[in-house]
């Protein structure tokens, strides 16, 4: 589906002569042409807006072609437009307040939708550039707002993220990794959840979907997951190995660069035990983290029959990966924290480790592979513990 760009800075709300709100959301053709009579003028800039009313796009007002105003500087597609307006009805329906276009004088931004005065909604329909987008978000969260970026048709997620979606990505217990996509066709508010990425890659596994389409509360559908995530432990693992030997033989690909830099770590990525390729949610938005499951693996071999303390190994930890990870809507510092104790957990669940109060108790820890069979019967091992993982992987 194309979507023609409106080159003019459009919007549904302006403001008449009496510096009242105008709003064009939900009017019938007639009755926006009833607003001819008089002029508008823009909330932001102050400066006279002209009224558009074709048969076939919806009803917005826009800027002179010569305009100098900042906040309405981007071109507006048609999916946009009708986009921002369905956000709109939705919290109508659900008895929701909201704004729509406010304008943010300190932080001079103006989020699609601010729904009851502390979520900012973003519908990017449009490219943007990643720095830009990364000022808006930091500004948001500076002033205390919750921010939402919804992601048109095109940025649609595929067979892998790019960087702009990783951007997006929200992270809950009940949803795991998640985005949200707004498919203004079908008036369908999609939230991708329990995402993870194949270690080594940015391929992507799409663990569940849910679906708005405005008959319940959209607030609760926002704040409330319906589905939970499934699994296989045994068969993602399998992929992984199946990659893995065909991106060794490949100079190019990012799987021989993590292979170097396991050596650098006197590691070797052929030989590394099975369990440090159990899929994790973080592995979306930690591409290190067979790097860092490595050098935990290693620092507790050493430990093997002893006792170290929790604070001991984080502190460690911390300090070779606290410069590793960097999100512009998530907090670094948590998400390495569940890096950390996610590996602890599973390895704990496999009998390698025993985690009492703040001590670790090191049993013998996973050995090198160095043979496929002897990888295969390991496998199978991991086939029979698949629901213990499945329960984990739900409760992240």
């Amino acid at each position: 589906m194309t979507y023609l760009v409106i080159k003019e800075n459009s919007m549904l709300i302006a403001v008449n002569q009496q510096t009242e709100q105008v709003s064009l959301l939900g009017l019938s053709q007639q009755a926006i042409e009833g607003y001819r009579k008089q002029p508008h003028y823009c909330p932001t800039c102050q400066e006279e807006v002209i009224l558009k009313n074709g048969l076939t796009k919806q009803g917005h007002f826009a800027h002179q072609p010569q305009s100098k105003c900042q906040v309405f500087s981007e071109g507006e597609t048609r999916e946009h437009l009708l986009g921002k307006a369905l956000l709109a009805q939705w919290c109508q329906r659900s008895q929701v307040s909201y704004q729509l276009e406010a304008y943010l004088p300190d932080l001079k931004q103006r989020p699609d939708l601010l729904i009851a005065k502390e979520v900012a909604v973003e519908f990017q329909c449009s490219p943007l550039n990643y720095q830009r987008f990364l000022e808006r978000t930091k500004k948001y969260h500076e002033a205390g707002y919750q921010v939402l970026w919804f992601l048109g048709r095109r940025f649609f997620l595929q067979k892998a993220f790019s960087q702009f979606q990783k951007g997006c990505l929200n992270v809950s217990q009940e949803r795991g990794f998640y985005l949200w996509e707004l498919k203004v066709a079908e008036k369908i508010l999609t939230c991708q959840s329990h995402l993870t990425a194949q270690l080594m890659s940015n391929k992507v596994h799409q663990g569940s979907v849910e679906s708005y389409r405005g008959r319940t509360n959209f607030i609760e559908f926002i704040k409330t997951p319906k589905k939970k995530a499934k699994l296989s432990v045994n068969q993602w693992q399998l992929r992984i190995f199946e990659e893995l030997e065909s991106q060794l033989r490949n100079p190019q690909s990012s799987v021989v660069k993590i292979q170097k830099e396991l050596y650098a770590l006197g590691l070797n990525l052929r030989e590394l035990p099975t369990s440090l390729f159990i899929p994790q949610n973080r592995s979306v938005l930690v591409p290190e983290e067979l790097l860092m499951r490595g050098f935990l693996w290693l620092t507790l071999s050493h430990y093997s029959g002893k006792v170290l303390s929790y604070q001991q190994l984080q502190t460690l930890f911390f300090e070779k990966w606290q410069k590793s990870i960097t999100h512009p809507i998530l907090s670094s510092q948590k998400v390495l924290q569940e890096v950390f104790d996610t590996y602890l957990v599973t390895q704990s669940q496999l009998g390698y480790l025993l985690l009492k109060e703040d001590k670790i108790y090191v049993k013998q820890q996973p050995e090198k592979f160095k043979q496929w069979h002897s990888r295969q019967a390991e496998l199978r091992k991991y086939q029979e513990k698949d629901s213990i993982f499945q329960q984990q992987l739900q409760q992240l």
